[in-house]
């Protein structure tokens, strides 16, 4: 265990069975056979038989039994799993935002961290709900102050090969001073890691701020369909 003490720092281990691998910092763990998989930093678990994915960030897994963590900064309520393997049955909360100064289409990033969006696992149904704000704070065409605050559901299918399908059920505008702007789920997957993320656009010469919170309902199963 030399290595991997070394190469952890500052971590609390509340409980038995908790590990806490190589290049794990600043991780608070109660409960029981608890797992971060390495290169975490400021991590969170609650509760037993839960994981935090290697090199993710910043992530919570708040309570329940056999939660896993797999993206930066994400808030997981774990569901047991069928006491199979972390992460098969799982909700979550994950934030998401960027900006832009033009009609080009652009990516929502999780955490506003280059190039990280939505992972997704092989053989996983995953239901979302999305509450969307866009705040105009200026450009020769824009009005600071304008904004919308949008709703939508729907859900992911992923399969055994990475393929992913989206289905939109509704989308709705809770609010508006302005345009809506325009907004859509799209696959993002990069490589060989299938991934999903909010594409989001408006107008030439206006600068806009844009905020996202996704909440996922997640199921997988090691059954290949």
């Amino acid at each position: 265990n030399l290595n991997r003490d070394i190469g952890n720092i500052n971590n609390s281990l509340n409980g038995t069975g908790n590990t806490t691998e190589l290049g794990s910092n600043t991780i608070q763990i109660n409960g029981t056979r608890n797992t971060a998989r390495g290169f975490n930093n400021n991590c969170f678990i609650n509760g037993s038989v839960n994981e935090i994915d290697n090199s993710i960030n910043d992530s919570t897994v708040i309570g329940g039994k056999m939660g896993r963590a797999l993206r930066q900064g994400e808030v997981v309520l774990g569901g047991g799993s069928f006491n199979i393997a972390a992460g098969l049955t799982q909700s979550s909360k994950i934030q998401l935002s960027n900006k832009t100064t033009d009609a080009t289409v652009t990516k929502l990033r999780v955490q506003d961290i280059s190039d990280a969006f939505i992972t997704l696992q092989i053989n996983s149904i995953v239901g979302y709900e999305i509450y969307i704000t866009r705040l105009e704070t200026g450009g020769t065409s824009g009005t600071a102050g304008d904004y919308s605050y949008r709703n939508q559901r729907g859900v992911v299918k992923t399969d055994r090969i990475g393929t992913i399908s989206i289905t939109t059920h509704s989308t709705k505008t809770i609010g508006k001073v302005g345009v809506n702007g325009t907004f859509s789920v799209v696959d993002s997957t990069v490589g060989s890691v299938p991934s999903i993320t909010i594409e989001v656009n408006d107008r030439a010469d206006v600068n806009n701020l844009w905020s996202a919170t996704m909440y996922l309902h997640e199921v997988a199963t090691n059954i290949d369909f």
